[in-house]
């Protein structure tokens, strides 16, 4: 009997969101389908899943942290205001 393991390469990053102040969120996956979406507390930690590239829109983008794989993934490349809104891939975002 054998089993198949899964490259590593295949596994999904794992993506959190962590809000350090509240936060207004909606997130979408590859279909369109929402994942996420509401407000948000200090404190709050969700792990990401569904199909890749995400769609993101964050209502306070500074109240936000998100870590790929244990790192930090930086928002301020999407703009420094209040409300960012950016195709996410943990993938591409290795960085």
């Amino acid at each position: 009997e054998t089993h198949s393991l899964i490259p590593a390469a295949e596994t999904p990053p794992g993506v959190w969101l962590e809000f350090t102040a509240s936060s207004w969120l909606e997130i979408k996956d590859a279909d369109g389908k929402k994942l996420i979406s509401g407000q948000k507390t200090k404190g709050e930690r969700i792990q990401l899943e569904g199909k890749a590239p995400y769609w993101v829109v964050l209502g306070n983008s500074r109240a936000v942290q998100i870590t790929v794989n244990g790192k930090p993934y930086d928002l301020s490349r999407h703009g420094k205001g209040a409300v960012v809104r950016f195709s996410f891939d943990p993938k591409a975002a290795g960085g």
